[in-house]
């Protein structure tokens, strides 16, 4: 398993890259997604996932720029939606190369 953090220029915000196996998936990327896609491209891995862990009213960002899935909490929804989410439960898991990974609700931030 391998995770990098990458820190938004202008704000105070972090970004995570989780990879196992070749496969990956990106925590709160920011607008500009072409980092990830280069980094992708140098660790020859596969991005399977975007999850945001809450809508960002503070930053712009890049989930639907990427093209895959996009995991967000159960809690999470508006009442507009402008892109489709899946949406997972507490404990709730799901695959990545060969870890399992599980869904824990941290509500605070904006829920």
């Amino acid at each position: 398993m391998y995770i990098a953090q990458f820190k938004t220029h202008d704000l105070a915000i972090f970004t995570y890259y989780v990879e196992s196996n070749k496969e990956c998936f990106i925590i709160d990327p920011p607008f500009d997604s072409n980092i990830f896609k280069d980094y992708i491209k140098k660790r020859g891995s596969s991005l399977k996932y975007v999850i945001l862990t809450h809508y960002h009213a503070d930053f712009l960002s890049a989930h639907i720029d990427l093209g895959v899935p996009i995991i967000m909490g159960e809690k999470s929804k508006r009442s507009v939606n402008k892109f489709d989410i899946k949406e997972m439960k507490d404990n709730e898991k799901f695959k990545l190369g060969k870890v399992e990974v599980r869904v824990l609700a941290t509500p605070g931030h904006t829920t």
